[in-house]
């Protein structure tokens, strides 16, 4: 039997005034949000026009093995820079002390290129031997990039949090537009020059760290004064005032990366670089545009969210939050995904087909990271990084552990084996942290409504565009 629609707008209707009050107290807390989060997601989208513009060729001037190497790449690069400052940026907009925040920052520093001098301490050491377990001993000569990689990554992310502070959101948004066009015209124009993956692994060296340039220099013509008030002393207070991130934070961050890494690295070797180098192409027009745009939300977030803590006005605005991340965001996601294989056969070319089926197959695990990321937050203005550290150890042995059996066994389940343990996870992290914020019944009514109108009018848009491309 077909529901009313009459009753269905009444329903919608009826929930109105919940989300009413949510949002008069989201526009008090801080009217200065939802632009802020406007301007990093803006840049954000911006910055991913370019490479996305610029696949149609680089999927012809490079094959799915190159793309395989890439992945694995990165890999090591995502999990290793996750890391590389102990997670000590995340800590710089916390202090109400300037002084501090910046001794936090010059921490965080300090750390990334210690970590990068002992990964090419490593690499001289031991070479061949980390190769061959990355399964990548034709393209040996790459893995010397990885150190940089690492220092330019990971100082990029300890500026974006100072400038963050700063509340230079446009300077955040103008430096990853401006790394965006440098690393795609590098890869464009290696991949006319030359064969191999070099100008990929290059291009996205550049794609994600070479803003650091900019956003230092900023922080040296801006903030000079406060920089000045470094000292090692002062380094020495700001550590231990926040050692509970290198503590826990660190290992949750690890977890939480390797967890989303590792088993691209054991697909590529159980499956075939080109497996991997769909996935990661795949993983490139859905999991990369969700994880930055969830960040950047993420970002401006936590600035918010720590004055709505203590006001306990935080279940107010994380509910809208997430309804305003299914109307704008999830929405689109779930749309796109639909029809997203005759798409990737007609701009990427016929052999690229697998990567669209990816994408479909994603979709799931998508929405709910896509929910559940700028609202993890909360485990840190909560103080629950024990809690969130146990969360990703969890996430990583649920995915990897059972990837690797599936690997051992069935090796053509091993993708499909990571996207539904990757929602597994995804599911749970949304609950815990829906948990720790508190919201209630009465927050998630509306909430629940909106996002099941959404999310089905999106499908079905997105099948029958699907059944007209046929």
């Amino acid at each position: 039997m077909m529901p009313d629609v009459r009753q269905l707008g009444r329903f919608l209707k009826s929930t109105r005034p919940k989300l009413s009050g949510v949002r008069a107290a989201f526009t008090n807390l801080n009217s200065g949000f939802v632009r802020d989060a406007g301007v990093l997601s803006a840049g954000t989208v911006v910055a991913r026009l370019f490479p996305l513009a610029a696949m149609p060729l680089l999927t012809r001037y490079y094959s799915p093995d190159d793309f395989g190497t890439l992945a694995v790449y990165l890999g090591v690069l995502y999990t290793v820079s996750a890391i590389a400052c102990l997670r000590l940026e995340i800590a710089i907009p916390i202090p109400e002390s300037e002084d501090e925040a910046a001794n936090v920052l010059a921490l965080a520093l300090v750390s990334s290129v210690f970590v990068s001098s002992l990964i090419t301490l490593l690499l001289f050491l031991g070479s061949n031997t980390i190769a061959n377990a990355l399964s990548i001993q034709d393209t040996i000569a790459f893995i010397w990039l990885l150190p940089i990689g690492v220092l330019i990554a990971s100082s990029y992310n300890t500026f974006q949090y100072w400038t963050s502070r700063r509340r230079r959101f446009r300077s955040i948004a103008i430096s990853r537009i401006t790394q965006s066009i440098m690393g795609t015209s590098v890869m464009l124009a290696f991949g006319y020059a030359t064969t191999g993956p070099l100008g990929l692994i290059l291009g996205n060296i550049i794609n994600i760290g070479a803003g650091s340039i900019r956003l230092c220099w900023l922080a040296l013509r801006n903030d000079l004064a406060i920089l000045k008030k470094i000292g090692w002393g002062h380094m020495r207070h700001a550590f231990v005032r926040h050692q509970d991130y290198p503590k826990f934070s660190t290992l949750d961050a690890l977890a939480n990366v390797a967890g989303a890494q590792i088993p691209i690295i054991i697909i590529a070797a159980v499956a075939t670089k080109a497996e991997a180098g769909f996935l990661f192409l795949a993983m490139q027009l859905l999991l990369v545009p969700v994880t930055l745009i969830s960040s950047s939300i993420g970002q401006v977030f936590h600035v918010s969210a720590s004055d709505a803590y203590r006001q306990g006005k935080l279940p107010n605005m994380t509910a809208q939050l997430l309804v305003n991340i299914t109307v704008y965001g999830l929405s689109p996601l779930v749309f796109f995904g639909i029809f997203a294989e005759p798409v990737f056969v007609f701009v990427f070319g016929p052999e690229w087909a697998r990567a669209g089926t990816l994408v479909t197959w994603m979709l799931p695990w998508m929405a709910l990271q896509f929910l559940a990321s700028p609202v993890s937050i909360v485990m840190l203005v909560a103080e629950r990084q024990r809690a969130m550290l146990k969360l990703t150890c969890f996430g990583l042995v649920l995915r990897v552990a059972s990837l690797a059996f599936v690997a051992a066994y069935h090796p053509a389940y091993a993708t499909a084996a990571f996207f539904a343990t990757s929602f597994i996870y995804y599911c749970v992290c949304l609950f815990v942290f829906s948990s720790v914020v508190g919201l209630k019944r009465a927050n998630f009514q509306g909430v629940r409504v909106w996002m099941f109108f959404c999310i089905a009018t999106s499908a079905g848009l997105g099948g029958l565009v699907r059944w007209i491309l046929g």
